[in-house]
């Protein structure tokens, strides 16, 4: 499910039910940014896309670790189909940018938390 739907996990409720997830987990350093990210483009100068253009999980997670990375000092985990519908309406605020590192060549999409829609919320941290 990962390859296709950029799915990272499947709970299973106490019902039998099913939820689909993604999940990011950030460092402690990139804490300030207080941002949900989402590659847009694996390698731009290909035109490959990443996985804006697949992503459909049920809820996205993204938490930044603490110091120790033992615990999340923040995080935000969304209903992402909502958000989507959002984005598309022009109701949800993202800003691009490209991976800093040497090796990476991807470019990405990025909401602030506090910019995310307040119906797209499941629980947050901040």
């Amino acid at each position: 499910m990962d390859l296709e739907f950029a799915i990272d996990v499947t709970l299973t409720l106490p019902n039998g039910m099913k939820l689909n997830g993604q999940e990011k987990f950030l460092s402690f350093q990139y804490a300030s940014f207080g941002t949900l990210t989402v590659e847009y483009m694996q390698n731009p100068v290909i035109d490959e896309k990443g996985d804006w253009f697949k992503l459909a999980p049920q809820f996205y997670f993204c938490g930044y670790f603490n110091e120790d990375n033992t615990d999340f000092i923040k995080y935000v985990i969304v209903n992402w189909p909502k958000l989507v519908l959002h984005t598309n309406a022009g109701n949800a605020k993202w800003h691009d940018n490209k991976n800093k590192d040497g090796y990476a060549r991807a470019s990405f999409r990025y909401i602030y938390f506090e910019d995310i829609p307040t119906d797209c919320i499941i629980d947050k941290k901040l």
